[in-house]
């Protein structure tokens, strides 16, 4: 509550987890409330048990190993989560909370993109929340991207003595959409950069679990006729477009 406050907020959340219907029932109440996440069995066991929950998919492109790559500041438009849904990255977020990915082992995602999409969607004002933030990674990209740090908390836990971190940072200055991603951010969930071909199957889970999912349908259960028909206005528009769909279902001839 001293982070969300007392009326509903746009609250973001990089991470899903057994606390995520906490934070949007009791700690955000008639706010928005969502979580991106990156691990697929861990998204369909919270998503079935909370269903309600607006929550995403999301594939990340960086490893804890790209890290001395990625302190190049003309690399860091790369880390533009392009593949997330237009409702998010046109949004501003009262508060962002950055608990994903993992980025404790050298082979998994960073936190690179989530603290560099922090810095752009968060409100000017608003309230970056960064976790693990004593860790080398979260450590550097939160100094170069998200300014002063406010305060910050530690409390000792997952055992063998190791700490656990918690930075706060008042986002005075709003970073802005890389210029090559801020025209296309009306289309970014249809179309994924492919300048380097290599990376599109690395991003694929996240650009079509988000494709059509909205927050009222659990995994597996088909959706209702209106919530197709809202997200498909909302990708296609109003007017006739040429749409090319991978897959035929018995939804196509409505499509």
């Amino acid at each position: 509550q001293e982070l969300v406050g007392t009326r509903g907020k746009n609250l973001l959340v990089f991470g899903l987890g057994n606390d995520s219907e906490f934070w949007a029932r009791k700690i955000n109440p008639g706010g928005r409330t969502v979580f991106i996440e990156n691990d697929v069995n861990w998204f369909k066991k919270i998503s079935r048990r909370y269903p309600e929950l607006e929550a995403y998919m999301y594939s990340y492109h960086t490893r804890v190993g790209d890290f001395e790559q990625y302190k190049d500041e003309r690399r860091w438009s790369e880390l533009y989560m392009h593949g997330l849904p237009r409702s998010i990255l046109a949004e501003e977020w009262d508060v962002v909370l950055v608990d994903a990915p993992p980025g404790y082992k050298q082979d998994l995602p960073g936190r690179f993109q989530s603290i560099y999409m922090a810095s752009i969607l968060g409100k000017q004002g608003g309230l970056i929340v960064v976790d693990d933030c004593e860790r080398r990674v979260e450590k550097y990209f939160q100094a170069a991207l998200l300014g002063q740090l406010s305060s910050s908390e530690g409390e000792e836990s997952r055992g063998k003595g190791s700490s656990q971190k918690q930075c706060y940072f008042r986002l005075h200055t709003r970073r802005a959409v890389p210029s090559h991603h801020a025209a296309g951010n009306a289309l970014a969930v249809m179309e994924p950069s492919v300048s380097d071909p290599s990376r599109l199957s690395q991003r694929e889970t996240g650009l079509n679990t988000s494709f059509l999912r909205t927050k009222s349908t659990p995994p597996g259960m088909q959706q209702s006729e209106k919530q197709v028909s809202r997200t498909a206005q909302e990708l296609v528009g109003t007017r006739g477009k040429n749409l090319l769909v991978f897959g035929l279902g018995n939804d196509s001839e409505f499509w």
